[in-house]
This record gives C-alpha cells, sequence and structure tokens, in this order.
C-alpha cells in the first residue's frame, strides 16, 4: 500500500509567512535554519545560553517572509511537499530594459554589464531578493532600470544622509534622461512598441534630513525618521495632563502619516543594506505591508549565521546574484588594485605605547598621535603628488584629520578636510578641486565610507585603524572607480600596526580582508616592494617651468 504524501502549506504575504504543520522535529529543523548568534552576547552575562536566537515563532509556526525559501528547503529535506499560498505578484507597469535600449542612461552594450540586466529579470521573477555586487558594479543603475521596470510606487531606504541625496541625485537623473527620451519621436520609433508604450519618467522626494514629502513616484527615505515616527509613543514624566494629551494627538498624527506612506510603498530597495539588521530598519521593513518587490543591494559577503545577515534575509530574501570584485577588476569596470602594507613596529610607536594599553588610548597614541606613522602618511601623498596622482587619507577621527592636514600643508601640498559636518556642496567641491588637479589630496573621515564616488582618486590611504569588514570594503572600493585618463591601476597603503594587542588585532583583521578576497590579494606587495608607478605606465608630469 503506497503511504501517504506528507503536505506543508506556507501562507505567505509581503512580510510574514506562516507554515501549517503538526511536527516538532520539523519545526525544530525550522528554528535552527532561521537562528543566528547574538552579537554580543558573550557579554550578557547568561552563563546557560549559547548565545543563539531564532526568527522562527515556535507558538504560530510563523516567521519572515524573507525565509519562505529557506522554509521550503527544510520542509522538502524533511520529506514534504509544500504548498505555497500568496497572492501573485503584481504585474510590472513599465518596460523592461535592454542592453540596446537601458532606458535610464544612454550607456553603450557592454556584455560585462549584463549582471545589471540579470538584476531586473531576477526581481521580476522572484519579487524579492539581495543582490551582492561589489562597490564599483553600478548598484544606483540596477536600481533605477529596476524602479523603471516595475513601475510602482518605490522607497529607497538607508541610514546615511549622503547615500540619501546621491541615490536621489543618480534617480533624478535616470528619470530626466527618460523624459527626454519620451520627446525623441526617432529614438521612439526605434524602440519595441511595448517599451514605447510603457516608457513613462518618474520623480524623486526625499523623507529625512528635516524634510517630509512622499508625493515623489520614488522617495528616498532616511531610517531614522521614519523610525521615529512608528516608535511606540512615550509618556513625558513631568508634564500635566493637557501637556500629554497634545503630545499624543501630536504622535498619533505622525504615526499615521507613517503608516499611510509606508502602505503606499509597492517597492522597497536598500542600498548597503547590510544595515537592515539595525533595530528601527528592521522594524520599519516590516510595517512595509504592500511592498512585494523588494530589493536590497550590498557589496559586504554575508557570514552563514549572523544576526544582521539573517536578519536581512528575514526583510529582502535569499542571496540570487552576486558580482564579486575580481570579476569587476579582470573586466576591467574596476581599477587593479595594490597594496602596500607599511610596518608599524615597536621603533615607529611611542614609548608611553604598551602592549596591554586600553583601545581607546592606544588609538590615539598609536595611530592620531604618532608621528612617525603621520609621516609615512604625508611621504606616500608627497609621492603621490609628484606622479601627479590624486591622493585620498582616510581617518575615522576629527582630530587626525586635522593634524595631517596641517603636516602637508607645512610642506607645500594642496588639500582639504571633509567630515562629519561638511555640507554635500562643500564636499563635491572639494571631489571636484581633487579631479581637476587643483588639490593634491583630499582627507575624509568616514563621510566618504559610503556611497560616494571618487572616480579621480588614484591612490588610497588607509590611516585610520579599525577593523569592521563593510567600512574596510567600502573604503577600497572609493579608489577602484574605473580610471578614463590614467592606467586602470589603484595603489591602497595600509599599516601593519604593533606593539598594542587591539592595534595589532585591528591590523590583521584589515589585512586578512584583503588577502581573503579574490581580486585583492594578487595585489598584495611583498614586505620591502613599492609600488611601481613607471612599471605600470604612469609618467611624471614636468615641473611647471619646464613645462611653460
Amino acid at each position: 500500500m503506497r503511504s501517504m504524501k506528507k503536505i506543508a502549506r506556507i501562507l505567505a504575504n509581503p512580510v510574514v509567512a506562516k507554515v501549517e504543520l503538526n511536527d516538532d522535529p520539523t519545526k525544530l529543523a525550522l528554528s535552527n535554519a532561521m537562528s543566528f548568534v547574538v552579537e554580543g552576547h558573550e557579554h550578557m552575562g547568561n552563563g546557560g545560553w549559547d548565545g543563539r536566537s531564532t526568527l522562527f515563532d515556535w507558538s504560530t509556526s510563523k516567521f519572515p517572509a524573507g525565509f519562505v525559501t529557506t522554509a521550503i528547503a527544510t520542509l522538502q529535506e524533511a520529506g514534504y511537499e509544500v504548498q505555497i499560498v500568496r497572492k501573485p505578484l503584481p504585474a510590472p507597469l513599465g518596460p523592461m530594459p535592454t542592453q540596446g535600449f537601458p532606458i535610464v542612461d544612454s550607456y553603450a552594450p557592454d556584455p560585462n554589464r549584463d549582471y545589471q540586466f540579470k538584476a531586473v529579470r531576477i526581481l521580476e521573477k522572484q519579487g524579492s531578493y539581495i543582490a551582492q555586487v561589489a562597490t564599483g558594479g553600478g548598484k544606483s543603475r540596477i536600481a533605477a532600470m529596476c524602479i523603471t521596470r516595475i513601475g510602482r510606487k518605490t522607497m529607497f531606504i538607508t541610514t546615511r544622509s549622503a547615500l540619501l541625496y546621491q541615490m536621489g541625485e543618480a534617480l533624478d537623473e535616470a528619470g530626466k534622461h527618460i523624459l527626454a527620451q519620451l520627446s525623441d519621436d526617432e529614438l521612439l520609433a526605434a524602440m519595441s512598441v511595448e517599451m514605447a508604450t510603457r516608457l513613462k519618467t518618474f520623480t524623486v522626494s526625499y523623507v529625512g534630513d528635516s524634510q517630509w514629502d512622499t508625493s515623489g513616484d520614488v522617495v528616498c527615505a532616511m531610517v531614522q525618521t521614519l523610525g521615529q515616527r512608528v516608535a511606540p509613543h512615550e509618556v513625558k514624566i513631568g508634564t500635566s495632563q493637557v501637556e500629554q494629551k497634545l503630545a499624543a494627538e501630536r504622535w498619533k498624527q505622525r504615526y499615521d502619516e507613517a503608516i499611510a506612506f509606508l502602505d503606499s510603498i509597492e517597492f522597497v530597495i536598500g542600498e548597503e543594506a547590510h544595515e537592515a539588521g539595525g533595530g528601527a530598519y528592521y522594524e520599519v521593513l516590516g510595517l512595509c505591508r504592500n511592498a512585494h518587490y523588494r530589493l536590497a543591494l550590498t557589496a559586504t559577503p554575508m557570514m552563514r549565521d549572523g544576526e544582521s545577515d539573517m536578519r536581512l534575509i528575514a526583510r529582502f530574501g535569499p542571496i540570487r546574484l552576486r558580482v564579486t570584485e575580481a570579476f569587476l577588476i579582470n573586466c576591467g569596470i574596476l581599477a587593479k588594485p595594490f597594496f602596500k602594507f607599511i610596518p608599524i613596529g615597536a621603533k615607529e610607536q611611542p614609548p608611553t605605547l604598551r602592549r596591554a594599553t586600553a583601545w581607546q588610548k592606544a588609538e590615539e597614541l598609536g595611530i592620531v598621535n604618532n608621528p612617525t606613522r603621520n609621516k609615512h602618511v604625508c611621504a606616500e601623498t608627497i609621492r603621490g603628488s609628484r606622479w601627479g596622482l590624486p591622493v585620498g587619507i582616510l581617518v575615522k577621527r576629527q582630530k587626525h584629520g586635522k593634524i595631517l592636514h596641517e603636516m602637508l600643508k607645512q610642506v607645500g601640498m594642496k588639500g582639504e578636510f571633509i567630515f562629519g559636518e561638511s555640507g554635500n556642496a562643500k564636499r563635491k567641491a572639494a571631489l571636484d578641486k581633487l579631479a581637476s588637479g587643483e588639490y593634491d589630496y583630499v582627507i575624509g573621515s568616514t563621510i566618504i565610507d559610503v556611497g560616494v564616488d571618487v572616480p579621480a582618486l588614484q591612490i588610497l590611504i588607509m590611516a585610520g585603524g579599525g577593523k569592521a569588514e563593510v567600512a574596510v570594503r567600502q573604503r577600497i572600493g572609493r579608489a577602484l572607480r574605473k580610471k578614463r585618463k590614467t592606467p586602470n591601476f589603484a595603489f591602497i597603503v595600509e599599516f601593519d600596526d604593533g606593539n598594542n594587542k587591539h592595534l595589532i588585532k585591528h591590523a590583521k583583521a584589515r589585512r586578512a580582508i584583503v588577502e581573503q578576497t579574490d581580486g585583492f590579494k594578487e595585489g598584495v606587495l611583498a614586505k620591502g616592494k613599492d609600488f611601481d608607478f613607471r612599471g605600470l605606465g604612469f609618467t611624471r608630469p614636468l615641473p611647471q617651468a619646464m613645462a611653460a
């Protein structure tokens, strides 16, 4: 007699899913598949806890919708036939971009960039997923093409104001390009009927940075602004009942306004989406109840059971597209990088720095106020300037940036220090002067870690230390934009800091990221070797007097 098939049904909407199942061992397998190591659990003082938590709710059998693919695989492994119950994806309303007609720009066809068009096709078929695209892979272009194809109310969400405006400006340019095409009868005639009839532009508005404008077809939004509006109302102690009532009414109005906006979103895009694991980011995405289309764009490789990465999957689904640094470098989309690690041993460290010195003090002594290390930064900048190569210097602390800026001015170098309080206009003006050759260098704090394109940058000096993988990859990516006026190479200067357990640990972590990444590790110089500018095709500019 043939045994009955085991059937499990999954009911899903854009935010949450539920499995109909009465099988504790399989529920345990589902719980494990959606579990993660809680960040910082080792400091929470619970000796009997292994530090793991899960996004699977045992009592209700509910879980975030991004784990539907994970649940299907787990159930099938347990011998179940899986039935999915959910509404079909809303039909895309815009035309499909092609190599011949990318729609959002006029770039010539390039087979090496076919992954950008593949990203659109995956979104249309799957509805939601993570695209892991290395820095420099054209995430803004992918976003613009996806927005054009889906043709529905879209929210781009980020935690960084610099990234908010950079993406907003890129999307605004794409919208203007489409608008120009709509008045080009010859171009429209060359398009397919389907493309020409569906073609429409889109507008961009902003929520965040003291703005609340949800009128755009695409709304670029700050997590912090939305998070504040949807957070539970807190009664302020010591206020009168009248004041409390007015405060509650103001909160309710702002909350309702935020929920109405989030309900209107049918497509949500998160760039640098590794940050989606954060509390407010995660909660806001959970309130996008009608966002059937979801695209996470991130340049950062994911850990198998990291908390932030599992929360990212929970809101966006699995990785369905990977574009690596090695691929982009090998096909010339990114510059080929070379890495020089300068040793900073005991002799190069101040005598007051000890192996056991606490981290904050060690950073102050061994990095910020280390005269030998800072002289190395200046020497590399001067050498780059003599070869006519624009130099970017990345620091963590403003104090460090100011010290280096003063040292470089004293030896006749021209440049600027831009930091967190620097406005977008000032930052852009400084980078433009670097590109034109008016500046020899630009020093930046974390303000240029995320989402800031510096195509002219040829030498990057990683002066700030630290160990965060996300930041390290983003900083290296700043220097790898394709070089159009010089040989397509980039030069990254790093430091092997020593003589303190914290500095050593962080330096090893940074080096490991480079040495374990295909496309990076091939360019690590042997100890004692230097950049061969001449051998790579660079020529030193003539001194101004001789050139005249």
